[in-house]
């Protein structure tokens, strides 16, 4: 069998809750060295743009490992049919299983068909977008639902991920650039400078940033700032007086 065309990956983003707890946040974006080319082999899926509906059909594609490190499998890859189920049914069926997040989406089928070693990571396809990652399952195939991570209840982390490693390119990769800023741009010799730093930015009538760093003054570069919008939940614990969460979900 020959393979097909590699791509290797220059920076790995992975969601700043991570298994905290246990399998929570399972996403992460892979950042590629060079552009996928499309083909009539290889194309585009998009992102979904509403929850999903009780019931809904959902499409699962992997390659099937024998082996919890998920290697050993026929090289071939399968496919199956599943249905979508809701979260509240989800957990009641898991018995509550503290695996499970409100950033998973479930599955199941029926006894001897699901997820198993070797599918995580692997696409959820329904009615043309990728709703789901496979994150983890009862091995394998036990009548019990899989749990993956919802590329819905993911997308702002997806779109200020992917628009941070934009800004971190004109940036040089500056290493203080975090997920949580957001940078704004205009032109050389305008933008952010001394005695700036903790100001507002305003969008559409709403605080979007706080003034955090730049490189001074306006020398062509993007300016950084905290973006309320990602510290929303950190900002309402604090104000009710429990600042444990490290990171927004």
């Amino acid at each position: 069998m020959e393979p097909g065309v590699y791509y290797h990956v220059k920076r790995i983003h992975t969601h700043c809750g991570y298994n905290e707890p246990l399998l929570h946040n399972d996403i992460a974006l892979l950042h590629l060295h060079s552009a996928i080319v499309m083909d009539g082999k290889t194309e585009t899926i998009p992102l979904p743009v509403q929850p999903m509906d009780d019931d809904d059909d959902v499409l699962l594609t992997g390659w099937r490992g024998i082996s919890n490190s998920g290697g050993g499998g026929p090289g071939m890859l399968k496919k199956i049919n599943l249905k979508y189920v809701p979260y509240e049914r989800c957990k009641d069926l898991l018995d509550n299983d503290p695996r499970l997040d409100i950033g998973n989406i479930c599955t199941l089928t029926r006894k001897g068909g699901g997820a198993c070693f070797g599918d995580s990571g692997g696409p959820l396809v329904s009615k043309g977008h990728l709703v789901g990652v496979v994150s983890w399952a009862n091995p394998c195939a036990l009548g019990f639902p899989d749990a993956h991570a919802s590329a819905y209840f993911y997308l702002d982390w997806i779109h200020q991920t992917m628009q941070r490693n934009q800004n971190s390119e004109l940036l040089d990769n500056d290493p203080r650039l975090h997920v949580g800023n957001i940078c704004t741009f205009t032109q050389k010799g305008e933008g952010a400078c001394f005695g700036d730093s903790g100001g507002p930015l305003v969008g559409n009538g709403s605080v979007v940033g706080v003034v955090s760093f730049a490189n001074p003054c306006a020398l062509g570069f993007p300016d950084a700032y905290a973006s309320p919008y990602f510290y929303l939940d950190w900002i309402r614990q604090t104000m009710q007086g429990n600042n444990e969460s490290p990171c927004n979900a």
